[in-house]
């Protein structure tokens, strides 16, 4: 059996069963039943946080329509111009650049979330949806609100679904009119064979559609997307998905309408030139959340095999000082240990509920701006002023039927902000028992009280209490402490009509917190303590502003 039959890929011949031909067969198939196991994997993980954020349906139902692609293109060769002109016609035409362009949509789910996290940062946002009733669509002013309340990923969807459409109606219309497709009718073009078929101005707004997406909106998010800087991998997932689809269209051109790649064309047909960048878009965007979920199993169990010895070390030596001593003595032999790193204060949940309490703004903005995470922290610093002011009206005397009134609405409003599905944009992820224990202490009514302050909620009824020690030692922006009530009078009963249920009392967040707690010790946590310590390394040889993260971490061991 020869290599390759010297007619090569003609059209005419039939199939092309020779070692090339089975090749590109064997790559097909060995390539899919990779891609579909990857794919298995990705939706056995699907709930994890870190895979949950990336919407698992849109990133499964896009590679999904492009592996369809690419398993046709590979198949080119072995069938040798067994597709009809007219199939190929819609599928260069439809199908390939709705596969792009939803792609192109699950890679905007980047910028998208990393701009709504950014709003944690900010007091006067609000990351809750609001009842504004029916918008009426049918008049200019009714969708704009509609398009200003969609986030970047469903404006593109939009975009996806406008594109399809015109594409669709063209594509018709080039398809009925040309007879390149049917000699029996149409107004334009000549009949011609199989390989002349495929080339023809016909195929330019199929070409520009892809271009559009390729070379328009790729290059755009990159830029976008530039100064992101994650700890998912999820900028440089975005990248090379990106950078890799910019061969295919040019190539696809050249070697359609270039006579000096025609000899190529017969053993590399022109669409093969998408399958590199197709099969990158797929390794790449498996890739890097898998990898992310191995890797997560041992850094969760080696973080809590460090943590547990250093809680038997802290118990067995008789307190923080000599357990610090001995962790001095011992890092300075084995500077590089991971395991004796982990076992100093900063791993404990002391020093992480320490930062909670006095100060979260460094954590917020790290959890918010690397992690995609910042409703955790968000959640656990309502939870605890929510807490603080049921303690403060204890020891008043001042916890009568209106305070109460009042923590509830309070409450209500931590609920829906943080863990309602129906309300918040970023719902804390805990397990069912406890949401639907909050579900039914918190009932769904129209027209209950929304903060306008996401990050603050406390806002409405407070006055803000700064922490002056943190603002004087480390400079930048304080995280008030929130919920100091400023005057019982303030108290205003803002929905009578739900009743109070008389389980409800200062702990009724104790699960729902010791869950998200526990996700941000084991996850966020660590990979905070880390970052600071590489920042205070990296500073201190730079020179420059080394005060900052190892003042920090020198703050949060007391």
């Amino acid at each position: 059996m020869v290599f390759a039959n010297s007619r090569g890929h003609d059209f005419v011949s039939g199939p092309n069963l020779d070692i090339l031909g089975i090749l590109y067969i064997l790559v097909c198939a060995l390539w899919s039943i990779l891609f579909l196991a990857a794919c298995g994997l990705l939706y056995y993980y699907r709930n994890l946080p870190f895979i949950r954020i990336r919407d698992t349906t849109l990133v499964l139902s896009s590679l999904m329509m492009i592996h369809v692609y690419l398993c046709i293109i590979l198949l080119v060769y072995p069938v040798n111009g067994q597709f009809s002109c007219s199939l190929e016609f819609w599928i260069m035409s439809i199908y390939l650049p709705f596969g792009i362009a939803l792609f192109q949509a699950q890679n905007m789910q980047l910028l998208s979330l990393s701009c709504r996290q950014k709003q944690f940062m900010y007091n006067q946002k609000e990351l809750t949806y609001r009842n504004r009733g029916r918008l009426q669509l049918c008049n200019i002013t009714g969708m704009r609100q509609k398009w200003s309340e969609m986030t970047l990923t469903h404006r593109t969807y939009v975009g996806v679904a406008i594109g399809v459409v015109v594409q669709f109606v063209l594509t018709t219309a080039l398809y009925l009119g040309s007879r390149r497709f049917h000699a029996s009718f149409g107004t334009f073009g000549q009949t011609v064979g199989s390989a002349q078929c495929r080339i023809g101005a016909e195929w330019i707004p199929s070409a520009f559609w892809q271009m559009i997406w390729t070379f328009g909106f790729g290059p755009f998010l990159l830029f976008k997307i530039r100064k992101i800087q994650d700890v998912h991998r999820w900028n440089l997932q975005t990248t090379l998905c990106i950078l890799s689809g910019l061969l295919g269209s040019p190539m696809w051109l050249a070697t359609l309408y270039s006579p000096g790649l025609a000899g190529l064309g017969k053993y590399w047909p022109p669409p093969m030139w998408f399958a590199p960048g197709l099969m990158v878009m797929e390794f790449v965007t498996l890739y890097f959340p898998l990898m992310e979920a191995f890797q997560n199993k041992g850094f969760q169990q080696s973080t809590l095999a460090a943590i547990e010895d250093w809680e038997r070390k802290r118990t067995n030596i008789g307190g923080v000082d000599s357990l610090e001593s001995e962790s001095t003595a011992r890092n300075s032999t084995v500077a590089d240990s991971t395991l004796s790193k982990k076992k100093n204060d900063m791993y404990s949940m002391q020093a992480l509920e320490k930062a909670l309490e006095l100060n979260a703004a460094e954590l917020l903005k790290f959890a918010a701006m690397k992690e995609f995470t910042g409703e955790n922290i968000v959640f656990l610093t309502q939870v605890r002023d929510f807490k603080s002011s049921w303690d403060r009206s204890i020891k008043k005397g001042t916890l009568d039927s209106d305070m109460k009134r009042h923590l509830y609405n309070i409450a209500y409003d931590i609920f829906a902000k943080n863990v309602s599905l129906q309300t918040s944009q970023f719902p804390v992820n805990i397990e069912g028992k406890i949401y639907f224990a909050l579900e039914t202490m918190f009932p769904q009514v129209p027209g209950s009280p929304k903060s306008e302050n996401i990050a603050t909620p406390f806002n409405d009824d407070v006055q803000l209490v700064e922490s002056e020690s943190w603002s004087g030692k480390f400079g930048g922006k304080v995280r008030p402490r929130y919920f100091e009530t400023t005057s019982e009078e303030h108290i205003v009963d803002r929905s009578s009509e739900r009743p109070i249920p008389q389980s409800f009392d200062e702990h009724v967040f104790d699960r729902a917190e010791a869950s998200v707690k526990y996700m941000v010790f084991t996850n966020t946590w660590v990979r905070f303590v880390d970052s600071q310590e590489t920042r205070s390394v990296t500073s201190s040889v730079g020179g420059k502003s080394a005060m900052s993260a190892s003042s920090f971490l020198s703050w949060a061991k007391k």
